[in-house]
């Protein structure tokens, strides 16, 4: 995640500078193949909320980034408080592509193996992530809570006007007490425009964009038995933001259901917001 440069010296450098966002940041929920630049940091702490019919969660998160290489970026995820008004029945979901669920420390590693640049300031690039978490709660929804390993697939396009990627990824729970949370398969997709007014020098880099999360829940196992309330897929999507100027990010988004297809009496989620205030150093 370069910083924005205001200094530009030349046509290219313009280019260069408006594609930031392939080394830069993503969108706000879904999985994207930017990563940091050698040797730097990064810092997003998020408030985050998921309304069902039943109950809201308010919860705060950090990620903290650190750029090994310009393609090669290692994560740390964890809550800074625990989750306020926790709901009695979570669903099965990751909040961020960088974030477990809830309650969940998450350590990844992103590897952007493929980049194809194909003209000025726009190309092909596709990412692998993979990432481990530990519970800070023993159970979850009546469930026994494990460690979970997470891995991830996406690929995009990216330019100094649009943007777009589609992803897969598949997180699996260990067992914990006789129990075990269902695995979670899960598609992302996102697209963004950057409008001509922020692609000027000196004016801050803003992206609107759409997105959209596939969920597709298994059973959790609870003492050894397949439980029939849970389970089953949800589609939603849903308007974001991200304004860059300098070392610093602002982004919120809000996801809303278009299909949800529960097994069992589970509650329905209503939406889910999520505000990220990011400093690179």
């Amino acid at each position: 995640m370069k910083k924005s440069k205001v200094l530009l010296i030349s046509p290219a450098l313009l280019a260069l500078a408006g594609s930031a966002f392939a080394t830069g940041h993503g969108p706000t929920f879904t999985l994207a193949t930017p990563t940091l630049a050698d040797g730097q940091f990064s810092s997003d702490t998020m408030l985050m909320t998921l309304t069902n019919e039943n109950d809201t969660a308010f919860m705060t998160r950090e990620i903290i980034g650190y750029g090994v290489t310009e393609d090669f970026q290692l994560n740390f995820a964890f809550p800074l408080s625990p989750v306020i008004d926790k709901l009695q029945d979570p669903p099965r979901t990751r909040m961020n592509a960088l974030m477990g669920g809830f309650g969940d420390v998450e350590a990844s590693a992103m590897w952007r193996f493929h980049s194809n640049a194909f003209d000025i300031g726009k190309r092909f690039e596709s990412t692998l992530l993979l990432g481990g978490s530990l519970p800070t709660d023993e159970r979850r929804g009546g469930v026994g809570v494990g460690p979970s390993l997470n891995i991830a697939a996406v690929t995009g396009y990216v330019s100094r006007d649009w943007y777009a990627w589609g992803g897969a990824g598949f997180q699996y729970y260990f067992e914990h007490d006789g129990d075990r949370l269902g695995e979670l398969p899960y598609l992302t997709a996102a697209v963004a425009y950057r409008p001509a007014f922020f692609r000027e020098a000196g004016r801050p880099d803003i992206r609107v964009f759409v997105e959209s999360i596939a969920e597709f829940p298994r059973r959790d196992v609870v003492d050894g038995t397949d439980n029939a309330d849970s389970g089953g897929e949800q589609v939603l999507v849903g308007p974001s933001i991200l304004a860059l100027k300098g070392p610093f990010g602002l982004s919120a988004g809000a996801l809303f259901p278009v299909q949800q297809d529960f097994d069992g009496d589970r509650a329905e989620e209503d939406f889910r917001f999520n505000f990220t205030f990011t400093y690179w150093f």
